[in-house]
């Protein structure tokens, strides 16, 4: 249930100018709080050349300055250099302050931003969230890849065995229909070698056998070459066959 939120009054635009301090007000008022007023007839700090040079000499500057210079000038001097000092230490502690009253803006900007920042919370999230759900839907793929892995790890080595001799003739023949004789007569051989030793039944072993023949003699027609004789061990039938 929402509550109503109160009637505000509207501010006008001078007290909300007064209420909300600007940076040249707030050194101002630490100026005033401190007592460092801006000397507007003091004009700026005269420099001396010669006082700033590397190879400047103390003592060789004030013989130099008592040898041509009276009590009028010398006073006239002391005065200056201490309204120079005074202009200078002000300057520097208005300098601090200054600095402090920025410390202050950027803690103030700090607040803000941090405030600001919340209804952002779901924008910035929804790209680490879209990753996430990216790498979860990864790692399921590979949890179903692996499943099926150990699934095939599970077979029993000669069931492995005769369902890759029962394929066997399709997968010469597939290569045979790609051109690859060379390698459909390896695999072809191959076959023929593991196919006395697998242990199929009577059926399927012949049945095996008599494609591969049929196999064996297309690629010998296309390749030219003579055709090798399949012999099964135990199989009088094929002998008979080639010996006729």
């Amino acid at each position: 249930m929402s509550v109503p939120s109160s009637p505000r009054v509207p501010m006008s635009p001078d007290l909300a100018r007064r209420r909300i301090p600007r940076p040249k007000d707030k050194r101002r008022a630490l100026r005033d709080f401190y007592g460092i007023q801006q000397n507007q007839n003091t004009g700026p700090v005269e420099y001396d050349a010669l006082l700033d040079g590397p190879n400047f000499n103390v003592q060789e500057y004030l013989l130099k300055l008592n040898e041509d210079s009276d009590i009028k000038k010398l006073l006239k001097l002391e005065n200056q250099m201490i309204r120079d000092i005074r202009v200078l230490d002000g300057e520097r502690k208005a300098l601090v302050y200054d600095n402090y009253g920025r410390m202050i803006s950027a803690t103030d900007t700090i607040k803000h931003v941090t405030t600001d920042m919340q209804p952002m919370d779901r924008e910035t999230f929804e790209p680490i969230l879209k990753s996430i759900s990216d790498l979860t839907r990864d790692i399921n793929d590979h949890g179903q890849a692996q499943a099926q892995t150990e699934e095939l790890t599970e077979l029993d080595p000669d069931d492995m065995m005769k369902d890759w001799l029962t394929t066997g003739p399709a997968r010469v023949r597939e290569l045979m229909r790609n051109a690859a004789f060379a390698v459909a007569e390896v695999e072809l051989k191959e076959i023929q070698e593991n196919l006395d030793s697998a242990g199929l039944e009577a059926p399927t072993k012949e049945d095996i056998v008599a494609e591969l023949e049929v196999l064996a003699a297309e690629i010998r027609k296309i390749r030219n070459e003579e055709a090798p004789v399949f012999e099964v061990e135990g199989d009088d039938s094929n002998k008979a066959a080639h010996t006729s």
